[in-house]
């Protein structure tokens, strides 16, 4: 498990989150993974709803798909 600083993903979490109506800590995640390169797995079913049929889709996974 790695630390990562917040500042730098800030503006992209911003983005997200006030273009898909998401709260910033959860967009925090997801820029992290966009920025990453990588996938979000998220328990967070709501979240999971609101992104899965966005461009951003590719980056995240509800748990019950990663089962």
């Amino acid at each position: 498990i790695g630390v990562r600083p917040h500042k730098p993903l800030a503006e992209s979490a911003w983005r997200i989150s006030t273009q898909y109506g998401q709260s910033f800590y959860d967009s925090l995640y997801l820029a992290l993974a966009l920025g990453s390169d990588a996938r979000l797995v998220t328990a967070d079913q709501r979240f999971y709803n609101a992104i899965r049929r966005t461009p951003l889709a590719s980056h995240i996974t509800g748990v019950a798909e990663a089962v």
